[in-house]
């Protein structure tokens, strides 16, 4: 698990204040919800999805929800209305371009969620009031290759951050959420791939120079136990910091061993679903395949 002194000022949430499928509030005033496995998973490629997200309409009072076309990049959509995003169907609406993050004016969209389908990645969460009538939130999706893009070399992070700088938001009142995520105790890579793994070595080595020594170590647990760690919520909160954002929250748990009885077991889930614990012949589902999504939800 983390190590608690690399957030010392950083509101730590822990594992008794962060239970999967309950809504909870966060950054003042906004309500935060990640599913975990009790409710199944939610793929957009499943054949209950749809279902899915009925239900979650239904069940916290909602007009709509929006997500956003998930690429791993470092975009996010400034969205004015529900006319900026595609219809898929009855409630459910996603940015017309790939884009991890979305914007928006949340009194413009009193009664609509906005979500993430995610495994391990952490979601990340900005929030910042400008007037009466404009409070602007950030909902981003913030794997590594969001936070450290290398083909793009930039940060979803920063582009988030900086949108809201360019609204007349001073960063100083920039509030900022890290949702539950793969934890340095699970995440980063192992390969016996010699080409690869000098790669992942030299990002770690980047990573460490720009960003601390402490965004690198060892993973302790398996499936990928002896490779190279890489903190994706301490990397998040150095490049928030960087630009001037200090208040900020973080669930303290990791998504591939939390709830876990046994560490060695491919194919097991504990409280939330994990890709790191898929093999390449996971069926999911009645013998689909499916790579496991837990459901975030912010409103």
């Amino acid at each position: 698990m983390i190590n608690k002194n690399k957030f010392s000022n950083i509101k730590r949430l822990s594992k008794s204040d962060v239970e999967a499928g309950k809504t909870r509030e966060i950054l003042n005033g906004l309500n935060f919800m990640q599913t975990g496995t009790k409710q199944g998973i939610y793929h957009p490629n499943h054949e209950y999805f749809q279902e899915k997200i009925a239900e979650v309409l239904q069940t916290e009072n909602l007009e709509a929800i929006i997500a956003q076309r998930l690429a791993f990049n470092t975009k996010v959509s400034k969205i004015n209305g529900l006319d900026d995003l595609a219809l898929h169907f009855n409630g459910f609406y996603r940015t017309h371009e790939a884009s991890d993050g979305v914007i928006v004016n949340k009194h413009n969209f009193q009664n609509v969620g906005i979500a993430v389908m995610n495994a391990d990645c952490p979601i990340i969460t900005l929030k910042a009031d400008l007037d009466e009538k404009t409070q602007y939130v950030a909902v981003c999706h913030s794997g590594l290759n969001n936070l450290d893009n290398l083909k793009t070399n930039d940060s979803i992070v920063e582009t988030a951050i900086n949108l809201l700088v360019s609204k007349n938001i001073d960063p100083s009142e920039i509030l900022m959420h890290i949702g539950g995520s793969a934890l340095e105790c699970c995440y980063g890579f192992k390969t016996d791939n010699l080409e690869w793994q000098a790669k992942n070595q030299a990002r770690a080595d980047r990573l460490s120079n720009t960003y601390g020594s402490d965004v690198i170590g060892a993973i302790i647990n398996e499936p990928r136990a002896g490779g190279i760690s890489f903190n994706m919520p301490l990397i998040a909160i150095r490049q928030a910091e960087k630009l001037g954002v200090f208040k900020i929250s973080l669930d303290d748990l990791c998504t591939s061993c939390h709830g876990h009885n046994s560490m060695s077991e491919m194919n097991t889930f504990g409280t939330y679903y994990s890709s790191l614990r898929e093999n390449k012949s996971f069926e999911g589902v009645e013998g689909k395949k499916y790579q496991s999504r837990n459901f975030v939800l912010v409103k």
